[in-house]
This record gives structure tokens, sequence and C-alpha cells, in this order.
């Protein structure tokens, strides 16, 4: 536990070495917490590196790792950012222990001087302390996000997968598929055109049409964008796909850090994924690996009610809320 300390934080710009150990150190640490995962995000948008460590005199460290917006202002747009909408979790790094009220506080009290508005996602496994710290004037946006532990002794985690699951998994092992897991061009292209039949199907369940959907997904996840994760996260991003009789069924992208697993984006092809069950023997294979390797959680990322939030359960994995803040630019006055 972060040990109490009631004079303020020293706050200096955050350095790639400080921040390489926190990874290290803090095992809560998330692949969308690296380096390279603000490098692709400063890649892909009008965004800039400004992460701040905090240090107090007792030696205790929380990083921030932020990005500052470098383009024309919006309406709403913050100045500073951990992550933007669409780059999912990111949030502080405890290497030294969760953080008590004093620390989160005076962390979110150096943010409220920010001159201009903070957008702040904190990770499932970590939101807690600073939930109970972020101020009632903030805006909140709600969001679920769901992960599997993967604690307690060989094969836990199947103890905790719902009969269903256990049947899909036993019949995907009979259907005759293939794995293949890389992070090749052709991988991604792959996965990206089962992306793209996975965003008609989605059309049809929500009423829109086609081209809207599509334009709205490509906008937010480019085949481009995919290829940035991939170059910046290098051996910590891969690609897994299920084919059957030479045909690509489904495809999963995932990442790692340190004891942490997490399955970033999915795509299908319903008609051979449903009745290979095709998505289970992916996510079964997956979150063996994860368990041999010793990661501690399989992240599942955000879910909606409906199907597969059910999918998620089924394997086992619990939700966590995971609220987007947006903290209130500083008065003028403070400024």
């Amino acid at each position: 536990m972060i040990r109490a300390s009631a004079a303020p934080p020293e706050v200096v710009p955050l350095t790639r070495a400080v921040w390489e150990q926190a990874l290290r150190q803090d095992p809560q640490a998330m692949a969308t917490q690296t380096p390279g995962w603000l490098d692709a995000i400063c890649a892909e948008g009008p965004w800039a590196e400004a992460g701040r460590l905090y240090r107090w005199d007792d030696g205790t460290r929380i990083v921030l790792p932020l990005v500052t917006h470098t383009g024309p202002p919006g309406p709403g747009s913050p100045e500073l950012a951990s992550w933007p909408t669409e780059w999912g979790v990111g949030g502080p790094l405890c290497p030294d222990g969760p953080p008590t009220p004093a620390h989160t506080a005076a962390v979110l009290a150096d943010l409220a001087d920010v001159p201009g508005r903070v957008r702040l996602r904190i990770g499932p496994l970590t939101a807690g302390p600073w939930a109970e710290a972020v101020p009632e004037r903030a805006g909140r946006t709600p969001r679920t996000t769901h992960v599997v532990d993967l604690a307690g002794p060989a094969g836990a985690w199947r103890q905790r997968l719902h009969p269903g699951a256990r049947r899909s998994m036993r019949k995907a092992a009979r259907s005759g598929l293939d794995v293949t897991r890389g992070s090749t061009a052709h991988d991604l292209e792959v996965f990206y055109a089962l992306y793209q039949q996975s965003m008609d199907r989605w059309a049809t369940r929500s009423g829109e049409p086609a081209d809207q959907v599509r334009r709205r997904i490509e906008a937010r996840d480019p085949l481009r964008k995919l290829r940035t994760v991939r170059d910046r996260l290098g051996g910590a991003c891969s690609v897994w796909t299920a084919w059957y009789r030479g045909e690509a069924a489904a495809s999963v992208i995932l990442l790692r850090q340190g004891r942490q697993a997490k399955y970033w984006r999915g795509a299908m092809s319903q008609p051979l994924a449903a009745p290979t069950r095709a998505n289970h023997l992916l996510h079964e294979l997956a979150l063996q690996e994860a368990a041999d390797a010793g990661c501690t959680h399989y992240h599942m990322g955000d879910s909606h009610p409906g199907g597969v939030t059910r999918f998620k359960e089924s394997l086992g994995a619990r939700p966590y809320p995971t609220p987007a803040y947006l903290l209130p630019a500083a008065p003028l006055t403070a400024r």
C-alpha cells in the first residue's frame, strides 16, 4: 500500500525510462498503458505526448501517461487525455502499490489546474480508488468492461466457464478448424475482411444502413490504425485466425503487457464461425496461453447489453464499471 504523505507531490514531465520502470513494477499495467500505445495514438491523430510523473517525498510515484491535443479545438474536446475516446482505457500506473485517497486527490487537484478539459478513462482493475476522488462536477460517460480472472491453480479458469461454453469448445475441437497466429500484413488484411463482414451484420442488427455503419466504424478503426498498433507494439500484438476448409471463419487481435492479456478486436464470418464455434476455439486457446504465461487477467473490452455480453460472461468474464471522466477546465481566475 502507498504510504500516506501530507506534502504535495513534485509534478514533472514523464520520461520513457521512468514509464518503462513503472510498467515492470505495476502488475495491473495493460498494453494500452504503454509507450507503444501512446505512439500509435500520436501517429493516428492530432495528439502529442504529455505524460506526468507525481513524486512524493517518501519516494511514492504515480505515473500518468497523457496526450495533449494539437489540432484545432473542437466543441467539448479535451486538452489532455488518457486516452482519446476511440483508444480505450489508460489511466495512472501505481508501481508502489494502490493509491490512498490523499494521493488520488493530489493528482486530480493538479489536473484541475489544466487550462482545458481533461479526459480520463481508467482500467477496470484500478478504477475504484479514482472513482471515489473524481469531483462531482466532472462529466461521466458510463462504460462497462468485462474481464476474466485467471487466478487460481492450473485450469481454474475452466471451472468458471458456463456449461454451454464448455460444450461449444468441445464442438469447436471436433469441427476441423485450423488456427494460425501472426502479425503480418496478410494476417491483418484477413482480419479486416472479416471485420467488414461483421460491420454489415451489426448494421442488420441495428437497422441502420450498412454503408453508414461501415463509414462510422472504418473511420474509428481503419486498417491503417491496426497496422500502426501492430508496428508500435511489436511482439505484444498478435492476430489469431481460425480457418475452416481454407476459409477464414473468425479472427481476434490480442495484446499483452506483463501479467495482463487483452482481447482488443474480433471479427467473424457468421456462416462459418457459428456452426464451427470458431470464436470459442480462439478464446479457449488465448485464455489457456495467458494462464500458462502467468497472466492474472484476460480483458475482453467494453460491452453493451445483448449477445456479446452473454458470450463474454459465458467465458467467466465479470463486468467492471469503467466510466470515462471529463474533468472541467480550470476557472479563468485560476489560470
